[in-house]
Formats: C-alpha cells, sequence, structure tokens
C-alpha cells in the first residue's frame, strides 16, 4: 500500500513539475515593425477604445519590437504614443511566430497592415480586398458624384451611381466568398456579428455557414445571444417594458404610454443619422399623430445635458425619454446595433415591424391609422 502511494505521489510531482514547465514556456507575442513617423519614440499597443495597454516599447530610427502576452484572442491597436488619433486595429494572440507591423502615418495610411499569427493572417486578407474596393474604386467614384452634383450633370450622377452600386455588389460578393472559405474561424464570427447584429434576419441566414470552432469563439457566441434576444422580439411579441424618465424628471413604464400606433424611435445628440432620421419623423408626426400616432424617442446618451441640448436645437415635438442609469441594458435588450433604431407597435404593445423607414413606414401608417 506504502508503495502505491509512493507512486502515485512521485507522479503527482511529475504532473506539477511538467505543469510548471509548460507554463512558463507557454508563447507570448512578438510584434516587429516599422513607422515613418515619428522616428523616434514610443509605440503602444491598445484596445481599440484605448482603455488599456497591452505592451509599449521605443522606436529606434523608424524600428521597434514589441513583446508581452495576452489572455486570449484581443482587438488591439497600434499607436505612437501622445498621438490622440491614427491607430491601426488587428488581432492579437499569443503565438509562436512573429507579428510584422507597417505603419504609415503620413500619405499612405491605408498602406498600413500587421501579419502574423492566424487570426491576424485572416483577417489582413480581408481588409485586402476592403482597401482595394473601397480606397480604390469607390473612392474615386464617390469624388465624380459630388462634381456631377455641382455642376448639376443629373444623367453623369444616374451613371456614376449605378457604377457604385455595382462596387458595391462586387465588394459583397467578394467578401461573402471569403466568408464560405473561412467560415470556421474567429474572423467569420466577428465579421458577421459586426455587419449583421442589428439586422435579425440577415445576421440568421449570414450566420448559418459557420462551422462549430467560429460558433465557439467569443463572436460566435454573441451571436447566438442575440438570436435568442431576437426570439422575444419578433413581430407579434409584446416589447419589453422598462422605465424611461421624462426630461423634467418624471418616471413612466413605456407599455403605459397610451398610442393607437406607437414608433419607439432609439437615437442619440451625437448620431447624424439619427438627426436626419428626426426629419423625416417630424413630417410623418405632422401628418399622423391626430390619427393616432405616438412617437417615443429614447435616448442612447450618456451625458443629460447633450441630451436637452440636442432637444432643444432639433425641436423635436413628440414625447422623449431617458433613462441614463439603464443605457447597456437598454442596448442589450433591444438588441441596438447602429442608430437610429425604431420598433413599431400596436395599441397593444405588440411588435408590428423594427427598422421600418422610408416608404415602408410610410405604407404601414396609412394602411393602420387611414
Amino acid at each position: 500500500m506504502k508503495y502505491v502511494l509512493k507512486r502515485m505521489l512521485n507522479c503527482l510531482y511529475v504532473f506539477i513539475f511538467i505543469g510548471a514547465i509548460s507554463c512558463q514556456s507557454r508563447p507570448g507575442f512578438v510584434i516587429e515593425g516599422s513607422i515613418d513617423f515619428p522616428r523616434n519614440g514610443n509605440i503602444l499597443v491598445i484596445t481599440p477604445n484605448a482603455s488599456d495597454t497591452f505592451a509599449k516599447a521605443p522606436i529606434i530610427d523608424g524600428k521597434f519590437k514589441i513583446t508581452g502576452s495576452v489572455d486570449s484572442i484581443t482587438e488591439a491597436a497600434l499607436i505612437y504614443e501622445g498621438a490622440k488619433m491614427g491607430s491601426f486595429p488587428f488581432f492579437l494572440e499569443n503565438s509562436e511566430n512573429t507579428f510584422y507591423a507597417k505603419l504609415y502615418t503620413k500619405d499612405s495610411i491605408h498602406e498600413n497592415q500587421v501579419i502574423g499569427g492566424g487570426v491576424q493572417n485572416i483577417a489582413a486578407l480581408f481588409r485586402k480586398k476592403s482597401v482595394e474596393y473601397n480606397r480604390y474604386q469607390l473612392d474615386p467614384v464617390i469624388a465624380a458624384i459630388s462634381r456631377a452634383n455641382q455642376y448639376a450633370d443629373y444623367q453623369a450622377m444616374d451613371t456614376l451611381r449605378e457604377k457604385y452600386y455595382k462596387i458595391i455588389k462586387l465588394a459583397d460578393d467578394c467578401e461573402d466568398s471569403l466568408l464560405h472559405v473561412y467560415n470556421d474561424t474567429y474572423v467569420a464570427a466577428y465579421l458577421i456579428n459586426l455587419k449583421f447584429k442589428g439586422e435579425p434576419q440577415l445576421l440568421r441566414q449570414k450566420s448559418e455557414i459557420l462551422g462549430p470552432n467560429a460558433w465557439n469563439t467569443t463572436y460566435g457566441r454573441a451571436i447566438k445571444k442575440t438570436l435568442e434576444q431576437y426570439k422575444g422580439l419578433d413581430r407579434g411579441q409584446q416589447i419589453p417594458d422598462f422605465t424611461v424618465v421624462s426630461a423634467e424628471g418624471d418616471s413612466i413604464s413605456l407599455r403605459r404610454i397610451p398610442g393607437k400606433i406607437k414608433l419607439i424611435n432609439f437615437w442619440a445628440s451625437w448620431s447624424r443619422a439619427s438627426a436626419q432620421e428626426n426629419l423625416v419623423l417630424s413630417e410623418l408626426y405632422e401628418k399622423y399623430h391626430s390619427k393616432g400616432l405616438v412617437i417615443i424617442g429614447i435616448t442612447t446618451d450618456v451625458s443629460k445635458e447633450r441630451w436637452l441640448n440636442a432637444l432643444q436645437y432639433q425641436n423635436l415635438p413628440w414625447l422623449q425619454f431617458a433613462n441614463f442609469a439603464n443605457v447597456d441594458s437598454i442596448l442589450n435588450t433591444f438588441v441596438i446595433a447602429s442608430l437610429p433604431t425604431n420598433y413599431l407597435l400596436d395599441s397593444e404593445n405588440r411588435i408590428i415591424g423594427r427598422n421600418i423607414k422610408g416608404e415602408m413606414l410610410q405604407k404601414e401608417l396609412h394602411a393602420r391609422l387611414k
């Protein structure tokens, strides 16, 4: 019996020793690179929102070498210390392979690149194609449309718009092809979550291509969670209730606001698209409010002062509310990935549709409030 126990202890010691060695030899990351300006100073590896710094290294005559480690695949960015803008985002992971970076801060910023690591190499392929279509094909067409508009050359504008949408279609087809090739990767889950989170039908459709490894990533799990949330936000479901606060400080339950047809509009003072949408809603409100349309603006601002200033500047006549203490909860509950986002409800707070806008919204209101 003693012999058996001794053998077990020896095995345990060996296991602990090997585990300790493996922890010590666990690879971190190495990034070697160059930057056109400044030639000296420091380079930082930061989170995209600059809330944390992973690593720091000196720039010597335009060259740098950064070492460090991360717990898992991480969204990061390279930026020289002291700069407020101009960071270059990439996917960082611990790897035995060296990352290589080329950073241009002056004339060739679109040539910036980071390669190395399995995830970032795939992401670099997607970025290369995106730059080819957006920078080298779309930008000249957009500039030409602007010139044609300046000279009121409407025939040229029509031709250029047609060319513009053809390029957009080619870019989307190219991205779809790459997604199918790399469907079982972290990058595929990341891109689908990024582009289609706010569109339930497209999110369901696009995520069908994902393989098991992609579903098991951070963004694969996020897509699963979002799709589950959308089940409670389908047409015919009662909208989740929550308490909102008026500019005067009065609290009210969303469901208790009466109206034959209710349009909940999530917006923010900083969003130009929200301001443009508010102009459209002003016309609809004037036309249909007397027939039973109630518009409920819910800000996603975190600054009460900016919200109140926007209300005064935009002179919005419909109900306006906020819930500064629970902004993140509202964003998550209603799966708000972009602004503005709206929900159209009937008098019983059942969802008629999400993000119904423009002509579709006009038709829906006309049919229900004629």
